[in-house]
C-alpha cells in the first residue's frame, strides 16, 4: 500500500530522493490521510473506553453502561477498519466497497457516540472521570462525524469531477451529420 511496485523512480536511485517520495506522496496522499483519521479515531474511542473504565461509583449506571457499550464498539469496529486499510483485504474487496461500508459505520457510530455521550452527560454523578469521559466522547464523536463530513465531501468532489459535459448523452447538431456527404 505504501510502497507500491510499479514507482517511477530508476533502478539505483537512492530510496531518500525527492522524485521518489513526491510520486509516492501524490499516489498514496489520500490513503495516508484516511489511515491518519482512523487511527485519530482509534485513540480517542481508546480514551473514552480507558476514562469510562476507571469509573468507580456510579448513580444513575444506565448512562455509565450505554456509553461503555457504546465506545468498546466504536473502538472495536474502528480498529477493524484499521485493519482493513492496512492489509491486503482493502484491494481483495474494491476500494468503492470498503468506503461505502466506511461511511455507514462512521454515521452509525458517530451518532450512537454522540447519543451515548448526552446519555452519560445527563446521568453522570460529576466526578471528574465522567466528565473527562464525556469529554473524549463528544471529541470522538465529533471525530467520526468529521470522517463522515470528509468522505461525503470527496465523494461528491469525485462525481463531479466525473462528469462528461453531456449527461444524459444526448446527440447534439454535428453528432446527426453523416460523415461522408453523399450527392
Amino acid at each position: 500500500m505504501f510502497f507500491p511496485e510499479n514507482t517511477l523512480w530508476q533502478e539505483g536511485e537512492p530510496v531518500y530522493s525527492c522524485s521518489y517520495w513526491r510520486h509516492l506522496f501524490a499516489e498514496d496522499i489520500r490513503d495516508l490521510i484516511q489511515l491518519e483519521h482512523v487511527i485519530c479515531l482509534q485513540i480517542l474511542s481508546l480514551l473514552a473506553v480507558i476514562c469510562e473504565e476507571i469509573v468507580e461509583d456510579c448513580i444513575n449506571c444506565g448512562g455509565l453502561y450505554f456509553f461503555e457499550f457504546t465506545s468498546c464498539s466504536a473502538f472495536l469496529l474502528s480498529l477493524l477498519i484499521l485493519c482493513v486499510y492496512c492489509t491486503d483485504v482493502y484491494e481483495t474487496f474494491g476500494e468503492d466497497k470498503v468506503q461505502r461500508v466506511n461511511f455507514g459505520a462512521m454515521i452509525a457510530i458517530g451518532v450512537l457516540f454522540l447519543l451515548a455521550s448526552i446519555v452519560l452527560a445527563a446521568t453522570s454523578s460529576g466526578s471528574a472521570v465522567e466528565k473527562a469521559a464525556c469529554v473524549f466522547g463528544f471529541l470522538a464523536s465529533g471525530a467520526f462525524l468529521a470522517e463522515v463530513a470528509t468522505e461525503y465531501f470527496h465523494s461528491r468532489k469525485q462525481n463531479t469531477d466525473g462528469c462528461s459535459e453531456n449527461p444524459a448523452n444526448t446527440p447534439n447538431a454535428t453528432e446527426n451529420q453523416p460523415l461522408n456527404k453523399q450527392s
